[in-house]
């Protein structure tokens, strides 16, 4: 669905495995889906026309050269990744107008608070803050080694009971 995408990627080492999201700018993840829950004749078609095309936001590295990287910390990974992205993803891998669709996560060590306001602000989904020395289980996400913070918040609750209604819906407002 993605082959701008898929291009460069393929010039990764054998062996490398990225994590990473695909996303249009500025919108949420609801705009990706009418594109990636597409055939891929029908999504390479949307992208050239009025949708345009995906980006992919790279923000981890789990295996370089069948190098398995999970029990190293996430900064040590960020930096890994960073290099990788710099020897192999950062070239001239362009649509039309020098429009580069791969995007490395940016780290942030200092006025967190702030970078995350700014990023909310700009339209952003949220941003993950993760723990430095915290080694990458997949599967799980253990307390305080990866958070998520988003624009909507959710709250996991338990029902303890209810009251009868004092109305009854009947399917007509």
């Amino acid at each position: 669905c993605v082959p701008h995408i898929m291009f460069p990627l393929e010039h990764l080492p054998a062996g490398t495995i990225l994590i990473g999201e695909v996303y249009y700018p500025g919108k949420t993840s609801k705009d990706v889906t009418p594109i990636m829950g597409s055939l891929p004749e029908k999504a390479i078609e949307r992208q050239e026309g009025e949708y345009g095309y995906l980006h992919y936001y790279i923000h981890d590295i789990l295996r370089y050269k069948d190098v398995d990287l999970t029990s190293y910390g996430a900064s040590v990974r960020y930096n890994i990744l960073k290099r990788v992205f710099e020897l192999y993803l950062f070239k001239d891998y362009t649509i039309g107008a020098d429009e580069h669709f791969l995007e490395l996560a940016e780290r942030v060590d200092e006025n967190i608070q702030e970078f995350v306001a700014d990023a909310l602000a700009r339209g952003e989904e949220g941003a993950v803050l993760k723990k430095k020395t915290a080694p990458y289980t997949p599967g799980k996400r253990p307390a305080w080694d990866t958070i998520k913070i988003k624009k909507t918040d959710t709250c996991d609750a338990v029902c303890m009971g209810f009251s009868d209604p004092t109305k009854y819906y009947n399917g007509k407002l």
